[in-house]
């Protein structure tokens, strides 16, 4: 399968691969170090068009089907909003994460916080079980109860890629999204209608996903950069506990 790659409007070529997944991956080699790919940050438009971000470079790249007929040329939107929480310290989302005294106190701490500081509708931590398919560890919001028994294989729905990529990712529009698990909201009973989605990293390993749900306003690039750096204390602290109950 070819794709089209577009870093700029003058700036295009072609990449092979059998998803968007390996598709992104070869592009993103062309343009910067491999060690910096796990940062990028994906959206899935609802035009088809995926965007990947480097929010330390600022490069960016949109990825779309070569047989589109439409020239990428109008996709680099200089004008998305990029930091909308730069207002918002980082330090009182740091500190409840790093005091939580047990596993479960940590999760839910991380979710709460980011679901205040966004101002979004739902949120909710996922983590690979003994088989390792991802299940959801803290879930608030509607609907809650109903998600205890889902189980979602590695790579598959928007938490499976960002646990199996170690990338965050955005959909703006989850109703037209070709990896969102539809099905499961139809067995739920609740559909979002936007979702972020950042890696709970830590070093080269994901300890789980974090997924919020239906921000008042749209995600922005600085959102996800939040999300990403709580994500990441959230993994200090939960390797802390779990060292700490193994001595």
């Amino acid at each position: 399968m070819v794709w089209l790659v577009a870093s700029s409007p003058t700036d295009k070529h072609l990449v092979d691969g059998a998803s968007w997944q390996e598709a992104l991956d070869a592009a993103l080699a062309t343009v910067q170090p491999a060690h910096a790919a796990d940062r990028v940050i994906v959206e899935l438009r609802a035009d088809g068009v995926v965007q990947a971000i480097d929010p330390v470079t600022g490069t960016r790249l949109l990825l779309r089907r070569a047989s589109d007929e439409d020239p990428p040329d109008y996709l680099v939107d200089e004008g998305a909003p990029r930091h909308r929480l730069e207002e918002v310290s980082l330090r009182p989302g740091l500190e409840v994460v790093a005091r939580a005294k047990t596993e479960q106190v940590a999760l839910e701490a991380a979710v709460r916080w980011l679901m205040v500081a966004m101002g979004v509708e739902a949120g909710s931590v996922l983590m690979p079980n003994a088989n390792g398919d991802l299940e959801f560890k803290v879930a608030i919001g509607p609907h809650v109860t109903d998600l205890k028994d889902f189980r979602i294989e590695p790579g598959w729905g928007i938490a499976g890629s960002v646990a199996a990529t170690g990338r965050a990712m955005v959909v703006h529009n989850v109703s037209t999204s070709k990896v969102h698990l539809h099905a499961m909201d139809k067995e739920v009973g609740y559909a979002p209608k936007a979702v972020l989605a950042a890696p709970i990293r830590r070093g080269n390993t994901i300890l789980g996903v974090i997924e919020l749900l239906n921000r008042e306003d749209r995600f922005a690039v600085g959102d996800v950069d939040v999300a990403c750096e709580i994500g990441a204390a959230l993994a200090t602290r939960l390797s802390q506990l779990w060292s700490a109950e193994e001595s």
